[in-house]
């Protein structure tokens, strides 16, 4: 039987959501990790690095414009909303999700106002409102 010296573990890279583009920018040679961690997004960069794909190229492929993705926006006033809904709701998820209903009402409210809504199935159960308003 022979046991083999296993080499120390000497550099680890922990990824969160997204956070290979600062990595990247700061010139940080990512393939110099022993281990490689990560969660949400970053396990997708994880397995990505670890299998051998070039960072560069695909940061490159994510940041190209895409005609197949849905173009959004949202007002100055929908975005003060999303903010106020955090500020008052703070670490409670029932008061949050209240504040973000009740914003869907007002914008729902706005599209029915000036006849805009077109309501599509994604399934039989929930229709989606599609609306336009400034």
């Amino acid at each position: 039987m022979t046991i083999q010296k296993q080499k120390a573990l000497t550099r680890a890279l922990v990824l969160g959501g997204g956070g290979v583009t600062g990595l990247l920018e700061a010139g940080v040679n990512l393939h110099e990790a022993d281990t490689v961690i990560g969660t949400s997004a970053g396990a997708f960069v994880g397995v990505a690095l670890a299998s051998g794909h070039d960072m560069n190229k695909l940061f490159a492929a994510q940041s190209a414009p895409s005609d197949s993705e849905i173009s959004v926006a949202a007002s100055e006033q929908t975005i003060a909303a999303w903010y106020n809904a955090f500020a008052i709701g703070g670490s409670n998820p029932q008061s949050v999700g209240v504040a973000f209903g009740n914003i869907a009402r007002e914008i729902l409210s706005r599209c029915q106002s000036l006849n805009t809504v077109q309501w599509s199935r994604l399934d039989s159960s929930r229709p989606i409102g599609l609306c336009r308003y400034r």
